[in-house]
């Protein structure tokens, strides 16, 4: 592995040092740690993930939202990403867009795998919000369908 900065170029060691930067807050410096580890390695999820995370600690949205994008690309069903996406989404006004990612990461939670209580608690605000969603398409199929029965002919 080669050495810049005095670090090896090592994706597992520059997501080592960018999770203790992350931990220290120092989020410019993570980012730019998690940005050579998917420098080299660009298939690895995870960090992309962590580099989004990073993204959000100095407020750059679209780069946290391109990060999660190929986040998503390498790992479809990462539900963290998943959920982090549908989150900024939903946030952004994008309902459609939102419900899209909480349906998927619906998806792909595995019922048996234990949650942290801060992920437990997004995975809970995004089923609220899929029922919520849920609860007004019924009741625009209900008026569409209630405005038929109006207009049609007896006969």
């Amino acid at each position: 592995m080669s050495k810049v900065g005095g670090m090896s170029e090592d994706p597992v060691a520059l997501n080592g040092a960018g999770m203790q930067a992350l931990q220290r807050g120092d989020f410019a410096g993570a980012a730019a740690l998690f940005r050579r580890a998917v420098a080299a390695d660009s298939a690895a999820g995870i960090l992309w993930y962590n580099l989004a995370n990073a993204l959000a600690g100095t407020g750059d949205d679209a780069g946290r939202a391109e990060a999660l994008d190929n986040a998503l690309d390498c790992e479809p069903f990462m539900a963290h990403a998943l959920l982090a996406k549908g989150h900024m989404l939903e946030m952004a006004g994008q309902a459609r867009d939102a419900t899209e990612m909480y349906q998927r990461l619906m998806a792909a939670l595995n019922p048996a795998e234990p949650m942290s209580p801060n992920f437990a608690a997004g995975v809970e605000h995004a089923r609220q919000f899929l029922e919520a969603a849920n609860a007004e398409v019924a009741a625009r199929v209900d008026a569409a369908v209630a405005g038929l029965l109006d207009t049609a002919d007896p006969d």
